[in-house]
């Protein structure tokens, strides 16, 4: 990914979060991994991008508050409480 150029997951971006979510002020992105599977450079990009977005907006009137996760199965009950 380079800062010149927009991509999106449709246009099939490597290391694109695997959901994006909204409900309410609430972007949810999450990558989803195997319990020892391993990220890419591109998902490890993507995640960095939008984690530093998230804190940028943190404290800004946005509208969407977005928060970046990566789950494996072992976070099923931290899962279950962030969709809650």
């Amino acid at each position: 990914m380079t800062a010149r150029s927009w991509r999106t997951a449709i246009q099939g971006d490597a290391g694109f979060p695997d959901i994006v979510a909204v409900r309410g002020d609430r972007m949810l992105f999450a990558e989803l991994k195997a319990e020892k599977g391993k990220l890419s450079a591109e998902q490890e990009e993507w995640i960095a991008t939008l984690k530093a977005s998230a804190t940028w907006l943190s404290g800004s009137r946005a509208r969407w508050h977005p928060q970046v996760y990566v789950w494996r199965p072992q976070g099923w009950p931290e899962i279950e409480r962030v969709l809650a």
